[in-house]
């Protein structure tokens, strides 16, 4: 009898100006792993500090790297999923880290026939850790209008498992190929979570393990938290995606309802009311009511109602939102945003 073999696992990093030692210990963390058969894909996208890569080359040898002009995360990971020759995908961005004994206690699991393996995580702040799991008795291959509810930012469903990324979770390279998912090169923003729900969507066998695969460290001064204007278009686009997604499949509008409430929650602290937009409140007031006409939030909301929300805090926010009482708002995302920069993350990752 021949020896058996162990699947191949492509780890797909994407790079942009990360620093070295930063990187560094997110390659280490997977090669310290003592996994048979594998290997490392760094895409590198436009960075502008190249010199820091040839340092992390020379420390990784057998690490194989590419370099594209800068277009954003989706086209980087795609790159990663043209050159991959792994059975098993999994992504990891360069901040992050795979947890010390990762592979040994998930090798079995690996090894098994699936589509998407789900993982449990670490969420990693300066002075906490947490361990995010799997909401008990939750049958993923038959529950996926709950799952795809999760990703559309629906509260509540399926708890605080964070099922729109696409780390702590392993695909079949065989079946992404087979079902031509990849992500859309033009999104910037919640690319992963566009990802995910056509590959949940096109799965046949979804499967969880308790075990904790993934680091994600938790950094306020990341891309995700930086004022940014062009956010405005990077939504639309999301939305215009989303929207598609939705009516190709004959999803409902009770699963995918939050979906531009979220969105737009999301544009305005990155832009009209980040703390340095540098805009006098009467231009932030009219530009914040320019974003509410142009995505129609006004008709979205009344869709939603108050008992859709566990707590009294989103249930004031869409109070607020309902009223378009911007002030209220703006004092909101500045509490927020100082409560960050002290180290006190008002983080959920839903």
């Amino acid at each position: 009898m021949g020896k058996h073999v162990e699947k191949k696992i492509t780890f797909i990093i994407p790079v942009y100006n990360i620093p070295v030692k930063k990187l560094d210990v997110c390659i280490s963390s997977i090669e310290r792993q003592g996994i048979p058969n594998y290997e490392i894909i760094v895409i590198d996208d436009g960075s502008n500090k190249e010199y820091e890569l040839e340092t992390i080359s020379a420390l990784h040898e057998d690490v194989k790297y590419y370099r594209q002009k800068n277009s954003g995360v989706s086209k980087a990971r795609n790159l990663g999923l043209e050159y991959a020759t792994g059975e098993n995908i999994i992504f990891i961005d360069a901040d992050d880290e795979v947890p010390e004994n990762f592979y040994q206690k998930a090798r079995n699991v690996l090894q098994e026939k699936f589509d998407i393996l789900l993982f449990s995580y670490c969420l990693v702040e300066p002075k906490n850790k947490r361990i995010i799991r799997m909401p008990k008795n939750v049958n993923l291959s038959e529950e996926k209008q709950e799952i795809l509810a999760n990703i559309m930012f629906y509260p509540g469903k399926l708890g605080n498992y964070m099922f729109g990324s696409v780390w702590a979770k392993c695909f079949s390279k065989p079946f992404l190929d087979n079902n031509k998912i990849v992500f859309e090169n033009n999104l910037r923003k919640a690319e992963d979570r566009r990802f995910m729900v056509d590959a949940i969507m096109s799965a046949r066998t979804i499967k969880y393990s308790p075990v904790c695969a993934y680091c994600y460290n938790i950094n306020i001064n990341s891309i995700s938290h930086k004022l940014n204007w062009n956010m405005e278009e990077y939504y639309f686009l999301l939305k215009k995606s989303f929207d598609s997604f939705c009516t190709k499949n004959a999803i409902s509008r009770e699963v995918s309802k939050f979906l531009e409430y979220s969105i737009f929650w999301e544009l305005i602290l990155l832009t009209v009311c980040h703390m340095n937009a540098g805009l006098k409140y009467s231009k932030r007031r009219k530009k914040f009511f320019d974003m509410y006409k142009n995505f129609n939030i006004d008709y979205k909301i009344r869709q939603i109602n108050y008992r859709d929300f566990a707590t009294r805090n989103e249930k004031a926010k869409l109070f607020l939102m309902k009223r378009k009482w911007f002030l209220c708002i703006l004092l909101i995302a500045y509490r927020k945003q100082h409560f960050e920069n002290k180290g006190k993350t008002f983080y959920t990752k839903r």
